[in-house]
């Protein structure tokens, strides 16, 4: 009985892993902010209808403070916009903080 059990908690483990599939929008920043009671920079694309969904609210990406590279991709958001240059913001579906999507990963065009 507990074998099964277990067995079956796996499998309802790997089934939502495997719904959480990555998203790659790109577009043009809009916006960058630094927002009090936010854990990181917010950045809005031109178009972010592709992430709709993901997570409670969309107006905004967040950039975590506490992202292995935050000063990096901080630097790198802050250069394409600058640049004009196009990004690609990869997030996770329900992968969120602050009810926001967290980019995971980014590059610039």
């Amino acid at each position: 009985m507990i074998k099964q059990l277990m067995f079956t908690a796996l499998v309802v483990i790997n089934a939502t892993a495997a719904l959480a599939a990555d998203v790659t929008v790109t577009g043009n920043i809009v916006t960058i902010q630094n927002y009090e009671g936010h854990d990181g920079p917010l950045v809005v694309l031109n178009d972010m209808t592709q992430t709709s969904g993901l997570c409670q609210r969309n107006e905004f990406y967040i950039l975590p403070l506490n992202h292995q590279y935050a000063a990096q991709d901080y630097a790198m958001l802050l250069g394409a916009k600058i640049a004009g240059k196009t990004v690609n913001i990869t997030v996770a579906d329900g992968d969120c903080l602050q009810d926001l999507p967290r980019i995971k990963h980014l590059s610039i065009n």
